[in-house]
């Protein structure tokens, strides 16, 4: 016979040779296991201060033992060559006992682990606690050392000792998982993802706004765009990034208003992106996928003199969602999601070179700024919390395109630009330690190219753009404007 047994009550019979596969003890008092026969468990969960005894003609057998919070074996423990897994209590004191062994305790070879429960817990460095305190020890583990985990995040390194009668585990080190970062991952995406739309806004949303605008000097003009591509950045890991951004808002031109031409524009804005992130770390790789989105409104100016120079301005404000999930540890997956308000602003200052009457140059330099606030997320699997700070990102960019104007209606053009990113660090903290901060710093190269058509009501654009450096990668988009 084979089975799983959730044991509740004081005593519990087996008649014939048994296999079971799970043997759960918990409670107060003593829970008699009478063996007529023989009983092959492979995990006994011993928990919550129960006792367990064995009698009767019968044998036992188990592979593991699972101890959570404190025990006592009322017999001999047979645990050679066996696992024992010790979750002592986060209120567990120095010197305080897990399991009581009231016989000869046989740990020759077992593997030992120590984890600890709740995310609180009182033990510190070179503080000891008793795993087995029996009438007599028998034998040594497999291993003198031990590490024990606090929820996914926090790492206990212990010394594994023996006395005469005592198995001892001494905490020498305490510290943050390596692990803990991959959480970090997801954050930088959303910053990625939040700069993606600064570009968005400040470069197709600007140019289909202006575009649409100039059909009709003093009127309104409705106005959108639509871009996506795929792109991989450089974290210190990588995470790789598919994305979809969109537009859609009204202009107006005012002309020679103080010697200058000025646009003014108001748009709704929304990106989304699904992504992977790719961490190696000394216990092995770690995987984690997720998706980010943001919706916010926006507005664009532009102050375009009659010498050709341009200033231009963007303000957007919204809300950002972003969800992750990955095998933090031991292949066991673990999540969170949030949402917090983002802002972002940009400010540029340009010049049109007019080389000829179907040719010109534009050269120009501009600044990014964006933020989202911080949050404090708890892994639902573990109630790990993390508190995730507050992400800024601030960039300058300069570039120039050329444009060749080859009909009336059809203006193709080509541009280079450098792109340097001062910050974009995803900070956060847990159990008051800081995590390795995944960040995008570093600078990319964007090569682009594309065709503008300005008809008498409407306008279209098509274009792409490739990215080497610190961002590497391919997008697209098209922009559409009306005047009415």
């Amino acid at each position: 016979k084979s089975g799983t047994a959730l044991y509740t009550f004081n005593t519990m019979n087996v008649l014939s040779n048994t296999a079971i596969s799970s043997l759960d003890v918990s409670g107060t008092g003593v829970h008699t296991v009478n063996l007529s026969a023989n009983a092959d468990i492979n995990t006994i969960n011993l928990a919550d201060g129960a006792t367990l005894s064995f009698s009767g003609a019968g044998t036992y057998d188990f592979n593991q033992l699972n101890v959570y919070g404190t025990g006592t074996f009322n017999q001999n423990l047979a645990a050679a060559n066996k696992s024992l897994n010790f979750f002592l209590n986060e209120n567990a004191a120095a010197n305080s006992t897990a399991l009581t062994v009231n016989g000869n305790a046989n740990i020759t070879n077992s593997i030992i682990s120590v984890g600890i429960l709740g995310r609180t817990p009182t033990l510190q460095k070179d503080d000891q606690v008793v795993l087995i305190n029996a009438t007599s020890l028998t034998g040594t583990p497999a291993r003198s050392t031990g590490v024990g985990n606090v929820g996914l995040l926090i790492k206990y390194q212990f010394d594994v000792e023996t006395t005469a009668n005592q198995l001892l585990a001494t905490v020498t080190n305490t510290q943050l998982s390596e692990n803990a970062k991959a959480f970090s991952e997801g954050r930088a995406v959303a910053a990625a993802l939040a700069s993606q739309g600064a570009d968005f806004a400040a470069q197709d949303g600007m140019e289909a706004a202006q575009q649409a605008a100039e059909m009709t000097p003093e009127g309104l003009a409705t106005f959108s765009a639509i871009g996506g591509g795929r792109s991989r950045y450089e974290t210190g890991s990588h995470v790789d990034l598919t994305a979809f951004n969109a537009a859609v808002g009204l202009t107006h031109e005012v002309e020679y208003w103080y010697n200058a031409d000025w646009i003014l524009s108001s748009f709704i804005e929304y990106g989304i992106a699904n992504y992977d992130t790719y961490n190696s770390f000394s216990s092995g790789d770690v995987k984690g996928k997720g998706n980010s989105r943001y919706i916010g409104l926006g507005i664009l100016g532009k102050r375009v003199s009659l010498k050709n120079n341009y200033f231009e301005v963007s303000a957007r404000i919204g809300q950002m969602k972003t969800d992750f999930k990955g095998a933090v540890y031991n292949l066991s997956d673990a999540d969170y999601d949030y949402a917090v308000p983002y802002y972002g602003a940009h400010a540029g200052l340009g010049y049109v070179w007019q080389l000829s009457d179907s040719a010109s140059l534009d050269m120009s330099g501009k600044y990014f700024w964006s933020r989202q606030d911080g949050k404090m997320v708890t892994i639902p699997s573990t109630g790990d919390e993390i508190n995730f700070k507050a992400t800024n990102s601030s960039r300058l960019r300069a570039g120039a395109r050329f444009d060749l104007q080859w009909s009336e209606f059809w203006t193709p053009y080509v541009g280079i630009a450098y792109d340097y990113e001062f910050d974009g660090k995803a900070r956060a903290t847990t159990y008051g330690m800081d995590i390795d901060a995944p960040g995008l710093k570093g600078a990319t190269t964007i090569a682009e190219a594309g065709l503008v058509y300005n008809g008498d009501a409407i306008t279209l654009g098509i274009g792409g753009q490739g990215f080497a450096g610190q961002r590497r990668g391919v997008s697209g988009h098209i922009r559409l404007g009306f005047a009415f």
